[in-house]
Order: C-alpha cells, then structure tokens, then sequence
C-alpha cells in the first residue's frame, strides 16, 4: 500500500491489471471515436496523418499528467484545508482510499478535451494560447458544474464553489498551456 499524508491510495497488483485493460479499452474507444470523425481531413497525406496522430496522442498524455500533477497540488497543497473549509457536508462522502484508475481515465479525458479542441481550433500552437484557452474552458467547466451541484446537492457553498472553480481554472489553465505548447513545438 501506498500512503500519502492527506491522501490514502491502495493499489494492488491485480486490480491494477484488471483496471489497466479497462482503461486501455476506453482510451481506445474515445479515439477511435475522434480519429473516425477526423480522418477524412488528414488523408490528403499519408505523412501528415501520421505526425498530427502521434502529436495528437502525445498531447493526450501530456496534458493528462499536467492535469494530474496540477490538480494535486491545488486540492492537496494550495486549497485543501480551505476547500474542507469551506465545504463541511464534502468530508461525509468521501472515500478513504481514492481509485486511482478512475482518477487516471478523468485525467486522460481533460488531455483528450484539450488536445482536441487546440487541434481543432488551430490556432493554439503556443503556451500562452494553450493558456488563455485553458483558463477560459477551466473556467466555464467549472461554473457549469459547480453550480449545478450547488443547486441540486448540499455538498457545495459559495465559498466552495468559488474555491473549485479557482481550482479547477488552475488545473486546465496549467493543461492547456503544456498541450498548447507541445502541439506548437516543432511543427512545421
């Protein structure tokens, strides 16, 4: 077992292997969705396809563990103990020990988010666009969200929601800036 001070994670051999084939499945399914649907831009060349895929998957993991590392140090470091604060009811629902396979497939959909949107857009080949962009979807993702469960739970208060959504802009903010920079870096 692996034990951090504000963060408890168990991990076992197994159900690290039985997680891992259903995290490889979904990753696989989530991009055989995109490539289907972006397929017929890219086959004017073969080359092409073949750079912006790998850029495409690199980003994905990129972006996933910038997430990751980002939202550990906003939730565990930096608003933690305000968060719990702020959010009494939140301590009632949590679990002991976090999945860390489930946490790893939301971290790899925000990369799959960002990733596809930057290459979308087209425009984002730059940190600080990848930035600006982030921060503008942190932002409306968590309002959106938030105040949903605001609204429907008792799980949040103004204060919390305030507080996730400084959270999360940082989180996909700090994403979108390492996405924004790798689509950019040496392309051509």
């Amino acid at each position: 077992m692996i034990y951090n001070s504000n963060v408890r994670i168990s991990i076992t051999v197994a159900g690290i292997k039985s997680n891992y084939k259903l995290l490889k499945n979904i990753i696989y399914s989530m991009l055989n969705c995109i490539f289907v649907l972006r397929t017929k831009q890219y086959i004017k060349s073969k080359i092409q396809f073949k750079m912006n895929r790998s850029k495409f998957l690199t980003g994905i993991f990129i972006g996933a563990a910038a997430y990751f590392a980002a939202s550990y140090l906003t939730y565990q470091i930096i608003f933690g103990s305000a968060l719990d604060a702020a959010c009494p009811n939140m301590q009632t629902i949590m679990v002991d020990a976090p999945d860390l396979m489930t946490i790893i497939i939301g971290c790899i959909a925000t990369g799959l988010l960002l990733t596809y949107l930057f290459e979308s857009l087209g425009s984002v080949k730059t940190m600080m666009a990848g930035l600006y962009h982030g921060v503008i979807i942190g932002c409306l993702v968590a309002v959106s969200y938030d105040a949903m469960m605001l609204a429907t739970t008792n799980i949040y208060t103004w204060n919390g929601l305030v507080l996730d959504t400084m959270a999360t802009i940082i989180n996909i903010g700090v994403s979108g800036g390492v996405v924004g920079w790798w689509l950019g870096y040496n392309r051509n």
